[in-house]
C-alpha cells in the first residue's frame, strides 16, 4: 500500500512476537503509537529480520533482497523516515527522496562500536539523531565526534510506570 507522501515510515528490525529484546519491544510500542497517530493511509512500517519464529505481519520481511525491493517500492511514500536501528540505515538510499527528513534512533551499544564504511557514510544523511539517554548520545559522539553538533533529541523510553506502592 502506498502511503500519503506527507506520511511517516518506520524502518525497524523484525517486530514479530518471537523477538523480545528492548529494541523490539520499544519498536512495537512505537509502531502501534505511530499507526494510531497517523492512521493507515499516512503510516507504514518496513520491518526486516530473520526473527525467532514465523512472521506475524506482512510488513516484516526476512530477506535482504525483499527488503531492498520493498524499500524501492516505498521510496517517496513518506516525508518522515524513522530508522529504529542503525544497521537498517543501509536501506536509506532506496527510501530517501527529496524533501524527506531522516531520523535515526540510537539505542545504545550498537552505535558505540566500529561501524562499517557504508553506515558511516550514510550517517551524513540523517537529519536528527534520537537517543534513549544522554549517556547513549555522549558515548556515540565520543566514538564519532564528527556528529557532536548534529541535531539530536533524547527520548526516555520508560515503557512502564514505576511502582510507587
Amino acid at each position: 500500500m502506498q502511503s500519503d507522501p506527507g506520511g511517516f515510515l518506520l524502518v525497524s528490525p523484525c517486530l514479530c512476537g518471537g523477538n523480545h529484546g528492548g529494541v523490539q519491544v520499544s519498536g512495537r510500542v512505537t509502531r502501534d503509537l505511530l499507526a494510531r497517530t497517523f492512521g493507515a493511509t499516512r503510516f507504514s512500517c518496513l520491518s526486516y529480520g530473520t526473527g525467532a519464529g514465523p512472521h506475524e505481519s506482512v510488513d516484516c520481511i526476512s530477506s535482504k533482497l525483499k527488503a531492498a525491493w520493498r524499500s524501492a517500492v516505498l521510496r517517496g511514500s513518506a516525508r518522515t523516515l524513522l530508522f529504529w536501528h542503525i544497521d537498517l540505515l543501509k536501506l536509506l538510499p532506496l527510501l530517501r527522496s527529496r524533501g524527506s527528513r531522516t531520523f535515526l534512533f540510537l539505542h545504545g551499544i550498537e552505535c558505540w562500536g566500529p561501524l562499517d564504511a557504508a553506515t558511516e557514510y550514510l550517517l551524513r544523511f540523517v537529519d536528527v539523531f534520537v537517543t534513549n539517554s544522554v549517556f547513549t548520545w555522549e558515548r556515540f559522539v565520543e566514538k564519532y565526534p564528527r556528529w557532536s553538533h548534529a541535531e539530536h533529541k533524547v527520548v526516555a523510553l520508560g515503557l512502564g510506570e514505576p511502582d510507587n506502592h
